[in-house]
């Protein structure tokens, strides 16, 4: 029972798996333009036939070296945060 329980999981997941790969590749067709979240991600696109051109890699992360570099306000001020 096992085996044939087995059997079918797999074949449903390579069904799905392949649904998945072929809708992944439409997502990729349709937009003018993609903004990957990574160099990574960048690569990965074009890897799967996404042109280069078509797609800006952004990161995710804070640049220290730019917050650092802000002078502070000659005036000092509360911050006040209401809500959630």
């Amino acid at each position: 029972m096992v085996g044939i329980l087995g059997r079918l999981l797999v074949r449903l997941f390579r069904q799905v798996g392949n649904v998945g790969k072929w809708v992944e590749k439409l997502a990729t067709r349709l937009p003018d333009h993609i903004v990957a979240i990574s160099e990574h991600t960048k690569e990965s696109l074009i890897e799967n036939g996404v042109k280069a051109k078509d797609i800006t890699a952004i990161s995710l992360g804070v640049n220290l070296a730019e917050i650092e570099a802000v002078k502070p306000a000659a005036v000092q001020s509360d911050l006040v945060l209401l809500g959630v």
